[in-house]
């Protein structure tokens, strides 16, 4: 099972965030929650907190794996 590491940015102040993937079967992130649709498997939804001082936001990193563009219905 592969852990990538991906870099993110705060939605907030784009502050650099490095994080782990959850499993490999979930390769693609968003902020905002993907369409029914789009997606191959369930969504793993994980909290974070922005590391800059003077942001402190928090956000949810939407964790997910698409469906080939022509199997969608």
């Amino acid at each position: 099972m592969c852990m990538a590491r991906v870099t993110l940015s705060c939605p907030h102040c784009q502050q650099e965030l490095v994080v782990t993937r959850p499993d490999s079967s979930h390769s693609c992130w968003s902020f905002e929650k993907p369409k029914d649709k789009e997606l191959e498997a369930d969504i793993v939804e994980q909290a974070y907190v922005c590391k800059n001082p003077g942001c402190k936001a928090k956000f949810t990193v939407y964790w997910y794996d698409t469906q080939m563009y022509l199997a969608r219905a």
